[in-house]
């Protein structure tokens, strides 16, 4: 085991996706999941609780989204690193979140080992965003014109 295991908790209000993510991440011997919430109320309590170095959040969610918890989180606990786990490849959504502080965002759709080297790329400081994300951040040719919010 290692010397220092990362702390996580894992927000998701999809069942499946949250325990599966709990399962993944209990596979690695570096990660510990202290926690785990459905809800956006669940999550501020399980981070605010467990002082977690990372929490994993999804962005949508039905009490609250995860944009609001990342600044309702960091307002209070500014050491814990959100990476939000999303589906949502919308430049507005994704703008959003590194504006509420946001270390990370990850696409559902992205391979389990790209989570995990996400999580360390984050815990050793760095950030980490989803590379089709940033391709619209480095082309001229897309305009930011969605406005979309959460």
């Amino acid at each position: 085991m290692p010397e220092k295991q990362i702390r996580v908790v894992v927000v998701d209000d999809h069942a499946i996706m949250r325990e599966g993510l709990v399962l993944l991440l209990e596979d690695e011997s570096d990660i510990a999941v202290v926690g785990a919430a459905e809800s956006g109320q669940g999550a501020i309590a399980a981070i605010q609780e467990h002082n977690p170095d990372i929490a994993l959040v999804d962005i949508a969610m039905d009490d609250m989204s995860g944009l609001e918890v990342t600044r309702r989180v960091l307002a209070r606990q500014p050491d814990t690193k959100i990476i939000i786990v999303t589906m949502h490849e919308e430049k507005a959504f994704f703008l959003e979140a590194l504006e509420a502080g946001a270390a990370g965002y990850f696409l559902k759709g992205s391979d389990s080992r790209e989570l995990i080297e996400t999580i360390h790329t984050v815990y050793n400081g760095g950030c980490y965003l989803s590379p089709t994300m940033t391709d619209g951040l480095t082309n001229p040719a897309i305009k930011p014109d969605d406005t979309t919010s959460v």
